[in-house]
């Protein structure tokens, strides 16, 4: 498993364990889950580097499939806030209208532009921390946990191509999304899809 913490930064750099994330315009909070977290706001990105062969970076090159799991605090409502981009194959946007959080995951082939768009809507408050689990196989599969709660959302075709770059980065990439948020303690499982039981015995972990 590798893990960003946020809590060690150097220059512009923060240092992480088996990944680092160098970022534009976000800035280090106090305002965190455990330690400290990142601020992501409009035309902030964090860039963990590029992985074209890694399944880090491309879906087709997993075993199986890339799960990753977070903590994220929204602090504005009603607005799209794109967390997590693999431009090799997963998308993760979420929006907040309390009571209830969107979330969009998108598990996209890194070769042409049709894949899967899971949209799901569940109850929750958007303005405090919730902890986010995705995964993606590289046969278009794909889960959202939040909160240690498996949901289905509506599977739908999807146009949105993420090309087959490799580059990995979580933020607001082209300005068409506007959400300012929080983000704390990534983790990020290669080739595996974790069960609902071990996910949800993770988030009851950092619960503590």
């Amino acid at each position: 498993m590798m893990n960003v913490s946020f809590d060690t930064q150097v220059g512009n750099t923060i240092l992480g364990n088996g990944v680092n994330a160098t970022f534009v315009g976000a800035t280090l909070t106090s305002s965190a889950k455990k330690g400290m977290a990142l601020n992501v706001a409009v035309g902030h990105y964090i860039d963990f580097g590029t992985y074209n062969d890694s399944c880090l970076g491309n879906i087709s090159a997993c075993s199986d499939s890339l799960t990753l799991c977070m903590w994220v605090q929204g602090l504005e409502e009603d607005k799209w806030g794109c967390i997590f981009k693999n431009h090799g194959g997963m998308k993760l946007c979420i929006k907040g209208v309390d009571p209830n959080i969107l979330i969009h995951l998108y598990c996209v082939p890194p070769v042409g532009p049709n894949g899967k768009k899971y949209k799901v809507t569940v109850s929750g408050d958007i303005t405090g921390y919730n902890h986010y689990c995705i995964s993606c196989t590289k046969t278009n599969k794909g889960k959202v946990y939040l909160n240690g709660e498996e949901y289905i959302g509506t599977k739908q075709t999807s146009s949105s191509g993420e090309g087959s770059s490799g580059e990995v980065r979580m933020g607001d990439l082209e300005g068409s999304f506007s959400m300012n948020f929080n983000v704390d303690e990534l983790d990020i499982w290669l080739d595996t899809e974790l069960d609902a039981e071990s996910l949800r015995a993770f988030y009851e972990g950092y619960a503590l």
